[in-house]
């Protein structure tokens, strides 16, 4: 196997391993911020503040959804670079488009989860008299 090909499979191992402490990182976050929704007084809130705080619980939601599936994607694919690497193997036909697939999918949950927290602290912060 050509070293340019082990150096390959070496970064997108390394490129992998970046995407895991990523998801990780949410996964211990998403408790807090869902504990910290616990603590608001919601029946004090306008219609319009309760459709923005059932709005911001979805989120909250749909990461406790997508993390599972996201990271049996790139487990999968981990799975494969790292045994290529092992065996010397050729780049397999279509790992560079799995590669695509998911650094979108992560470039994506990335952006939607800074979305979601920038949304958040902005609710939060039109609403902290509601805290108890």
């Amino acid at each position: 196997m050509k070293t340019e090909q082990l150096n390959y499979l070496s970064h997108q191992h390394i490129e992998v391993r970046l995407w895991h402490e990523e998801i990780t990182f949410v996964q211990v976050e998403l408790p807090l911020l869902e504990k910290m929704f616990d603590l608001l007084d919601r029946q004090a809130l306008t219609p319009e503040a309760q459709k923005q705080f059932d709005a911001l619980k979805s989120h909250i939601a749909h990461f406790y959804r997508l993390i599972p599936r996201l990271s049996g994607d790139i487990e999968e694919y981990d799975q494969t670079v790292v045994q290529s690497w092992q065996n010397k193997q050729a780049v397999p036909a279509g790992l560079r488009r799995d590669h695509r697939y998911i650094r979108q999918e992560m470039d994506d949950f990335h952006a939607d989860y800074t979305r979601m927290k920038r949304e958040l602290r902005a609710f939060v912060a039109l609403h902290e008299s509601f805290f108890v």
